[in-house]
């Protein structure tokens, strides 16, 4: 979903198919909710789930351009973002 194939209201946006599309993996960021509370309960991911998405995917694209998350204020501390940001700054 996040990387291979994403369906329904968000079709054809996971990270491979818009790579395949023409657009320069170094463009691709990925955006998600923060919380559960910020999102539906289908498409919501943790911090960990996003990290470890990161970095089983990245041997076979090399999608490493970064993470972002809405809403800003569910994340006063930065902590969601480190910890979902952490594999990639691994790769980096």
């Amino acid at each position: 979903m996040l990387f291979n194939v994403s369906g329904g209201w968000a079709s054809g946006t996971s990270v491979n198919e818009i790579i395949a599309k023409g657009i320069p993996a170094n463009k691709i960021v990925i955006g998600k909710a923060a919380t559960l509370q910020d999102a539906d309960t289908v498409s919501f991911m943790t911090a960990q789930q996003i990290n470890k998405a990161i970095l089983d995917n990245y041997p076979f694209n090399k999608w490493k351009t970064g993470v972002m998350f809405w809403q800003m204020f569910s994340d006063p501390n930065g902590t969601i973002i480190k910890e979902a940001a952490a594999g990639l700054m691994k790769i980096y």
